[in-house]
């Protein structure tokens, strides 16, 4: 059994930690380098890094989500699902992570048994997938600037 206390003051230590990378020690540096579907390379700094973090906490924030609800985050291997992942986290969200590349039956089974609350999401997917789950969740854009 956790105790109350210890895991609010690690999850402070992992949110100072963060801001404190993003913000300050190597808010210039090279976060993460990836390759775009059109061949071009493109580094996030860790401050890019944070700031799109920030952006989407802030949405969460707004919405109707509650410490400790799942979120499905539907996003191939990129940045936006680490910035996604890494934003859940630290405003107490679960994420629940799926590759939209999955058969479409069994995205649909999956987020039905996952018993989500919300969807992170590009607007490629939205339109492919998520649009008939807005009904049920609110959508939340991954590239959201």
């Amino acid at each position: 059994m956790s105790n109350k206390k210890t895991d609010n003051a690690i999850r402070n230590l992992f949110i100072e930690k963060i801001y404190n990378i993003c913000d300050e020690k190597k808010a210039e540096e090279v976060f993460l380098t990836y390759i775009k579907s059109d061949g071009t390379q493109k580094d996030i700094t860790y401050r890019s890094f944070g700031q799109k973090c920030e952006l989407l906490i802030q949405k969460f924030q707004k919405s109707i989500l509650h410490r400790k609800d799942r979120v499905l985050v539907l996003t191939p291997m990129s940045p936006f699902g680490c910035i996604a992942v890494t934003a859940l986290a630290i405003s107490e969200l679960v994420s629940v992570v799926l590759n939209p590349q999955l058969p479409e039956e069994e995205l649909d089974f999956l987020v039905k048994k996952s018993d989500i609350s919300g969807i992170v999401c590009n607007e490629e997917i939205y339109q492919k997938y998520a649009y008939k789950w807005t009904q049920k969740y609110p959508v939340f854009n991954i590239k959201t600037q």
